[in-house]
């Protein structure tokens, strides 16, 4: 499990600055509790650490923030409905604007209305998620106090000052902004040292263990560029190429197109004659693309490209431009970028970790209690969050 991304951070930033806070929203934890409210019932007990049902609550209103249980899709649908503008026009003739700047703003608050429904519409998905979630981070918690890992006050502090930082607010104003959405920021200062207290257990456990071969970085950067063999992504080509428009879609003009491509490809030299010919065949036009690597080119012509020689004319492939005959001038080694290694090993190291993180998070659970109270029904398994 890792800490909020910076696209989840920034989208959560956003939606605590739109949104205006209620009275009910910012009610606070020990009020709650405090009136016998439902919230304050304990629903689940992991090993010795207790859930409630506010716990959950708030749980829920964080994923609710970051876009978790698909309530952006449902948002989405709800602003390209066909009759949005009547009801926006309604709603705002109900309130009479005056000015342009209180038309604005009347659009933001029928926005945020738009938004709450939506949220309201996923909320039943998410009370499984945010149970799931919450049982994780208890064993997660349990095993870092274990380890004497678990992350403090202070560097919790530091860590929400950094998000802050990253969204143009000092940490209050982050943490006013996480408590105008009715979330608690305990309850999202505890999510943080969870994740940050998590990422170093598994560092102490698996510290030495996780090792990335060359292979593993070569895949996967083949992987990040298009596909195709490692070794035809570091190539370069000098390239030139014939491009045949096809002026009908049918059948038959694409085989009498195809045919004549052909008949140029037999007479074709790379780097040699390659745009008389193409002056000789109404509507086709010459390319000097000079040195590319196949990666920026169609997916149609790579596969071609990764084993292409020099001096050599591939067969004409039809694309979305038309048909193309590509000739292979020169084929160079080309130096694969550091930053593009240092991308893909990261990326190669994270899956381990995290494939190392599901594992032993399932041993935690297999070896947890984890108790269901007062009619609680429990749907997620243990550690799928």
């Amino acid at each position: 499990m890792t800490l909020l991304s910076a696209s989840n951070v920034l989208r959560f930033a956003l939606l605590c600055a739109l949104a205006a806070p209620s009275a009910a929203a910012t009610k606070p934890r020990a009020a709650t509790e405090a009136t016998g409210d439902p919230g304050a019932t304990i629903l689940l007990v992991v090993n010795d650490t207790p859930i409630t049902g506010y716990n959950i609550d708030q749980r829920i209103k964080l994923l609710s923030l970051d876009g978790s249980g698909g309530w952006q899709q449902r948002l989405q649908a709800k602003l390209k409905a066909p009759d949005l503008q009547q009801r926006f026009k309604a709603f705002a003739i109900a309130h009479n604007p005056k000015t342009k700047e209180q038309v604005l703003a009347l659009q933001k608050v029928f926005v945020e209305g738009l938004r709450q429904q939506a949220v309201a519409e996923s909320r039943p998905g998410l009370r499984d998620k945010a149970a799931g979630q919450l049982i994780s981070e208890a064993l997660q918690i349990q095993e870092a106090k274990r380890q004497n890992v678990l992350a403090t006050d202070e560097e919790v502090n530091a860590a929400i000052s950094q998000i802050g930082q990253r969204n143009k607010k000092t940490q209050k104003d982050f943490e006013a902004a996480i408590a105008s959405q009715g979330v608690s920021v305990r309850a999202f200062r505890e999510r943080l040292r969870a994740q940050m207290s998590w990422q170093r257990v598994l560092a102490a456990k698996f510290r030495g263990q996780i090792v990335v071969a060359k292979s593993e970085v070569d895949q996967q950067m083949a992987l990040d560029t298009g596909g195709g063999p490692a070794e035809a992504q570091q190539s370069e080509l000098k390239l030139q190429r014939i491009v045949i428009p096809l002026k009908a879609t049918d059948a038959a003009a694409s085989v009498a197109g195809y045919a004549a491509a052909d008949d140029l490809r037999q007479r074709a030299k790379p780097c040699g004659n390659f745009s008389e010919l193409a002056k000789s065949s109404p509507g086709a036009r010459f390319e000097d693309l000079g040195t590319v690597n196949p990666v920026s080119l169609g997916a149609e012509v790579r596969p071609m490209l990764a084993s292409a020689t020099a001096g050599s004319v591939l067969p004409p492939v039809l694309t979305k431009t038309g048909i193309e005959i590509y000739g292979v001038c020169e084929r160079t080694a080309g130096d694969q970028s550091e930053a593009a290694k240092a991308t893909a090993r990261d990326k190669v190291e994270r899956a381990k970790v995290d494939a190392r993180s599901r594992g032993l998070l399932s041993d935690l659970c297999a070896a947890a209690s984890i108790e269901p109270r007062n009619g609680f029904k429990l749907a997620k398994t243990c550690g799928s969050e």
